[in-house]
């Protein structure tokens, strides 16, 4: 007979309010941009609380800084698998149009990068 650990069940839905949280603000920064993002409006559309919310982050700036160093994250891990799997990049030329595509594939990375205050405030 196994035991479901209460325990486990509650990260389990822990983490996913955390994901649902963090893909809701993304979508909705892209699409309304920073001023317009409401935690209230967050927390309606992730289905959650907004004390949730603040269960994980003190302040909306928090939860977006958080947004956007997980894309920097998958930015540079996908930087590194290029510079690892294909040694034909070497050139710097190369290398630079395949970090130009990177950018449009984290759009919070690149409202970073070209200074979208419209989008992160």
């Amino acid at each position: 007979m196994s035991v479901v650990s209460t325990r486990s069940t509650g990260a389990r839905t822990s983490d996913d309010r955390v994901r649902r949280t963090m893909d809701v603000t993304r979508s909705l920064l892209l699409r309304s941009g920073y001023k317009r993002t409401t935690m209230d409006e967050i927390a309606r559309r992730a289905d959650i609380g907004k004390g949730t919310i603040y269960l994980n982050w003190d302040t909306k700036d928090d939860l977006i800084r958080t947004l956007v160093i997980q894309e920097i994250v998958g930015a540079c891990q996908d930087i590194s698998r290029i510079a690892m799997l294909r040694p034909a990049v070497a050139r710097l030329s190369d290398f630079s149009r395949e970090l130009f595509t990177l950018v449009f594939k984290y759009p919070l990375f690149r409202a970073l990068y070209t200074y979208d205050k419209e989008t992160i405030g």
